[in-house]
């Protein structure tokens, strides 16, 4: 069965934040997930004095091994194209201009 765009990008946001919520907590979020989701989202706006690579250098600390792994074969079967994860899977947006955040909650559940 294939996925149009939007249900491939909406399907990859939900296994994104399911990830996330999965992960243990690391050394730099040690405080506990209300940390660790402040400094995903104090990387917004991205500007050139303010870079987050969330595909490159900061993919391991954000997601988990297996969706890394199923984010970057969905860029190489895009063979240089737009994959089906189209955008940026934590504001789900191509262009973060102007985008900004305020946490109101963080709760674990089981």
């Amino acid at each position: 069965m294939m996925l149009k765009p939007r249900a491939s990008r909406l399907a990859l946001m939900v296994l994104a934040m399911a990830a996330l919520a999965a992960l243990p907590a690391r050394s730099e979020v040690s405080a506990g997930p209300r940390s660790f989701v402040t400094w995903i989202y104090s990387h917004y706006p991205i500007t050139e004095r303010h870079p987050f690579d969330l595909f490159g250098s900061a993919m391991s600390r954000v997601f988990h091994p297996s969706l890394a792994h199923l984010i970057k074969e969905d860029s190489r079967l895009a063979g240089g194209e737009v994959g089906a994860l189209d955008g940026d899977p934590l504001c789900d947006c191509q262009d973060d201009t102007g985008t900004s955040f305020t946490i109101k909650s963080v709760r674990a559940s089981n």
